[in-house]
């Protein structure tokens, strides 16, 4: 017998099941790699094949950039390191960095489709902490060399791990997400900030999962009258 709590943890977990399953990962960042910027304009860079399976062609780089530099005490003043399934990125104080994530398809000719044959409509974030928010400007390239652009704000401060999304149709330009052969995701912070994320990537709109969870209740409610 279900009771209705057993009803709707029953749905929430079927539905988080739905999510996963649909849920197309640009970047589980499962790397050991760690770059580090000690002065005003120094640039580590980081290009390898990705080991996650949906990036586009399997390529990425990621570009650490210190912007502005008033750190006194000199040393390593920002810092990006992947290892274990996370981005974690960290400025001293008085120190603004910028950090480049590029996804493409070197050889362009395995276009990948961002929106799973339709059924996709939004980026997703998981963003395990952020002190002080960030914003993450990102630039979808097609097939054909057309772009589209969109900037995500987080305004807020992260403690545990929250998903956030930026809708497809927030974007300007005339890039064809069926065909995208490059994705740029350039995060920004105010000076000093730090922040983790554990995966990036395309999913449904999260409305329609939500609908798609009480659905689930109601047939539940409805099977257990007719027994």
């Amino acid at each position: 017998m279900f009771t209705l709590g057993k009803k709707i943890g029953f749905a929430a977990l079927l539905a988080l099941s739905a999510t996963s399953a649909n849920a197309l990962v640009l970047d589980s960042f499962n790397y050991d790699v760690d770059l580090i910027a000690d002065g005003a304009g120094t640039v580590d860079t980081a290009t390898f094949t990705s080991v996650t399976d949906t990036t586009p062609a399997g390529d990425v780089t990621y570009t650490l950039t210190n912007a502005a530099d008033a750190n006194s005490f000199g040393g390593i003043t920002t810092n990006a390191s992947f290892s274990g399934g996370q981005l974690v990125y960290a400025e001293k104080p008085a120190v603004d960095g910028s950090l480049l994530l590029e996804y493409f398809d070197a050889d362009a000719t395995s276009p990948i489709d961002l929106t799973d044959a339709g059924v996709s409509t939004n980026f997703y974030f998981d963003v395990d902490f952020a002190d002080v928010g960030f914003t993450l400007d990102i630039t979808v390239t097609d097939a054909f060399s057309n772009t589209s652009t969109a900037q995500y704000i987080l305004d807020h401060t992260v403690t545990s791990s929250e998903r956030v999304f930026l809708s497809f149709a927030d974007f300007t330009g005339t890039a064809n997400f069926a065909l995208v052969t490059n994705i740029d995701g350039l995060v920004n912070s105010n000076p000093g900030s730090d922040l983790i994320l554990s995966e990036v990537g395309t999913i449904p709109e999260p409305a329609t999962l939500a609908v798609f969870g009480l659905g689930l209740i109601g047939f539940a409610a409805s099977r257990r009258k007719k027994s």
